[in-house]
C-alpha cells in the first residue's frame, strides 16, 4: 500500500538535485527537454510548458496553440494521481486501457504536428544547440 505522505516527502528532498540537473541542461543545451537537448527535435510534450503558462494567464488560444492536448494530459494526471492513491487501482484494466489510448491520442497528435507544423512553427523547430546538432552539423 502506497503511502502519499511518504511519497510526497521523498519527491520533496530529491527536487532540488532535479531542478540543478534541469537548469544545467537548459544552460547548456537551451531547454529542459532531455529529447530536444539530446536529439534537437521536438518531443510529444514540447509546448506543454508554455501552453500551460498561457492557460493560467487566460490566454486560451495562445495555449491551444503550443499543445492543444493540455487539458486532456492534465485530467490523465489526475486520473492517475486519484487512481494511485485514493482507489488504489493502479493496475486494474481500465486504468491500462485508458493510458494505452491517452498514449496513442498524444503520439497522433504528435505525428500531425510533425507534418504540419515542423520545422518552422513554434514550438515544433529544430533546437541547434542539442548534442546531436552540433555534433552533425558541424
Amino acid at each position: 500500500m502506497r503511502n502519499f505522505k511518504s511519497d510526497l516527502l521523498n519527491v520533496l528532498k530529491i527536487s532540488p538535485f532535479i531542478i540543478i540537473l534541469l537548469l544545467g541542461f537548459m544552460y547548456f543545451f537551451g531547454t529542459p527537454c532531455l529529447i530536444s537537448g539530446t536529439t534537437g527535435y521536438p518531443c510529444p510534450g514540447c509546448g506543454l510548458t508554455r501552453a500551460f503558462y498561457y492557460l493560467l494567464s487566460g490566454n486560451f488560444k495562445e495555449s491551444l496553440r503550443y499543445h492543444a492536448l493540455l487539458i486532456p494530459v492534465l485530467l490523465y494526471l489526475l486520473y492517475s494521481g486519484l487512481s494511485l492513491y485514493k482507489l488504489k487501482k493502479s493496475n486494474n484494466k481500465y486504468f491500462i486501457i485508458i493510458t494505452i489510448i491517452f498514449l496513442l491520442v498524444i503520439l497522433s497528435y504528435y505525428a500531425y504536428r510533425l507534418i504540419y507544423n515542423f520545422p518552422n512553427t513554434s514550438p515544433m523547430t529544430i533546437n541547434d544547440k542539442a548534442i546531436l546538432q552540433r555534433i552533425f552539423n558541424k
